[in-house]
C-alpha cells in the first residue's frame, strides 16, 4: 500500500558508532517512520542501502504489519520486493480473466440457442432397446468361415 510519509528519521550507525552491515558486509539503514493512517506510533524497518532517500511528504509503497518484540506489540514495514509486485499484478489478471470468461459464458447461453434433443426414440423405430446389440451384430450360424 502507498503511504505518505509525516516523519522520518534515519539511523546508519550502531550504538558502538560502527555502520550497520549485513552478513556480506554491506550497509543498511535502521528506519523509524510515521504515516497517518497509524496516527503517532512508529513503523520500523531496514533499508538496505548505505543511504535511505526518504524524507517528509515522499509517497512509499510498504507493507506494515503487527510484529512482537520483546513482549510488545511494534509495527513494522517492508518494502515490497519486486516479486510481490508481480504476484499481485499476476491475481488481479486472473481475476479479470476469470470474469471475462464468466460475461463470454453467459453472453454464449443469450445468443445460442440450445441444441434440441429430437433424435427419434430408439425403441419405438427399430423395436431394439438401448444396450441390447444390433441385429448385424450377432454372428449368423450359416455364415462362412473366413
Amino acid at each position: 500500500m502507498e503511504y505518505e510519509l509525516k516523519y522520518v528519521n534515519v539511523f546508519t550507525t550502531g550504538k558502538d558508532g560502527q555502520l550497520y552491515k549485513d552478513k556480506k558486509g554491506r550497509p543498511f539503514c535502521r528506519v523509524s517512520i510515521k504515516v497517518a493512517e497509524h496516527g503517532d506510533n512508529f513503523v520500523s524497518g531496514l533499508f538496505f542501502d548505505a543511504n535511505c532517500p526518504w524524507k517528509v511528504g515522499d509517497k512509499v509503497l510498504l507493507n506494515i504489519s503487527k510484529e512482537m518484540y520483546q513482549d510488545k506489540e511494534q509495527l513494522k514495514f517492508e518494502i515490497p520486493r519486486k516479486e510481490d509486485k508481480i504476484a499481485k499484478h499476476l491475481e488481479e489478471i486472473n481475476g479479470r480473466v476469470l470474469k471475462i470468461m464468466l460475461m463470454v459464458e453467459q453472453i454464449g447461453k443469450a445468443v445460442v440457442k440450445p441444441v434440441k434433443d429430437d433424435y427419434p426414440d430408439l425403441e419405438k423405430e427399430t423395436g431394439l432397446k438401448e444396450g441390447q446389440p444390433h441385429p448385424f451384430d450377432i454372428e449368423d450360424e450359416r455364415a462362412v468361415p473366413e
